[in-house]
């Protein structure tokens, strides 16, 4: 089969070296598979078109006017634009709970898809030089001044690419004494969060950050997120996260009570969140469209 991948490549490569791209490379044993902006360029005629995005994203919108089949990996939730998501052939979704609602709303051609990179996130042995890190690009959806009221005082690292509207989400960690690393290629990022004792992600309810959580678990790394976060709780519960009020205290005495690894969250990753696993329910997403 010949696959284009509807994709931003600005810097003509992939640049997150994440679950998807594992699988990706994996189906590329198996298809032609090309990533641009347009599949007829360069002659590239796909039998299927892939795109990633959320409804906002310029690859969504380019992938609404391709004519021929297509699938979409949904960065979001199925409540909005439900007849512009009907348009799609297989639409995949990153949580259960997505899936089911979207299920619920009457959209039958999606299922759950997901996974983390475990040629890249694994145990490794660093020097446990901070108390905690919180990966991922800045914003203030995820929450940086309650990291940062958690944190003030111990050894903390915020990693992720700073967003220039978003300078406050730097203010806010550096007034706190949190050192930052910005622009760290992902592919990196394993190495800095094995210095860590702890991992936390703090995303608002509605928006994810499931990605850093699994990516964590891969890594035998503890993790820590807020009960009122469900797309980040829905992973945590299966793989031995620490599930805390979203509060100062609460996250700061998770933090300094940590178990020393995450033997559960491991588990869980190489049973059913692997590059493997993602492949393989890309694969049969595809199998039961055909």
């Amino acid at each position: 089969m010949r696959i284009c991948f509807l994709v931003d490549l600005p810097l003509g490569i992939w640049q997150w070296d994440d679950g998807l791209r594992g699988a990706m490379q994996i189906l590329e044993k198996e298809h032609q598979i090309c990533y641009h902006l347009d599949g007829d360029r360069h002659g590239h005629k796909p039998d299927f078109l892939f795109c990633w995005g959320g409804t906002l994203s310029k690859t969504y919108r380019e992938g609404l006017d391709w004519a021929g089949e297509k699938a979409l990996f949904f960065a979001g939730g199925p409540r909005d634009n439900i007849d512009e998501l009907r348009e799609w052939d297989i639409i995949y979704f990153e949580n259960e709970i997505h899936t089911t609602e979207a299920r619920k709303m009457g959209l039958a051609n999606c299922m759950t898809a997901f996974g983390t990179n475990t040629e890249i996130f694994y145990p490794m042995k660093q020097p446990k030089i901070f108390d905690v890190i919180y990966p991922g690009a800045f914003g203030l959806w995820k929450r940086k001044d309650l990291f940062a009221r958690a944190v003030k005082g111990l050894r903390a690292l915020s990693l992720g690419n700073i967003q220039y509207h978003e300078l406050q989400c730097w203010d806010v960690c550096v007034e706190s004494g949190i050192a930052v690393a910005g622009d760290i290629p992902q592919g990196r990022l394993p190495f800095f969060m094995a210095m860590s004792k702890s991992v936390v992600v703090l995303p608002v309810p509605e928006i994810g950050g499931q990605r850093t959580v699994l990516e964590a678990m891969a890594m035998n790394i503890p993790v820590i997120v807020p009960n009122d976060a469900p797309l980040v709780v829905e992973f945590a519960e299966k793989g031995g996260g620490i599930i805390v009020d979203p509060t100062p205290e609460a996250i700061r005495d998770a933090i300094l009570n940590v178990p020393e690894d995450n033997p559960k969250g491991l588990e869980y990753i190489k049973n059913e969140m692997t590059e493997q696993h993602y492949a393989d329910r890309i694969k049969e997403g595809l199998a039961d469209d055909v």
